[in-house]
């Protein structure tokens, strides 16, 4: 009798996205809208940060200083208050 041996590797394409999308699907993410708007966040933060597609993202863009982070507090910040700027003084009819 001819036994065969299979063998499940893992292929290592040393892909970010790939471990983003891993990180959503572990959390169990049940609603779809809700991990689109995970996804999106985190899409901002990158290319806020790095200036990249997370489809375009190597290991070495995850090092960040505490001053990074810091800067893009204060845009996130900066950025709601533009938005309620603009719903407080939107004219209504």
């Amino acid at each position: 009798m001819n036994k065969a041996t299979y063998n499940i590797v893992s292929l290592q394409h040393d892909s970010v996205y790939e471990d983003i999308q891993a990180f959503l699907s572990r959390h169990g993410i049940q609603n779809a809208s809700t991990a689109q708007n995970y996804e999106r966040g985190i899409r901002k933060f990158f290319m806020y940060m790095k200036n990249k597609n997370i489809k375009d993202l190597k290991r070495e863009d995850l090092h960040f200083r505490n001053v990074d982070m810091i800067r893009y507090q204060k845009y996130l910040i900066d950025q709601y208050n533009k938005k309620l700027l603009l719903m407080l003084t939107w004219p209504r009819y």
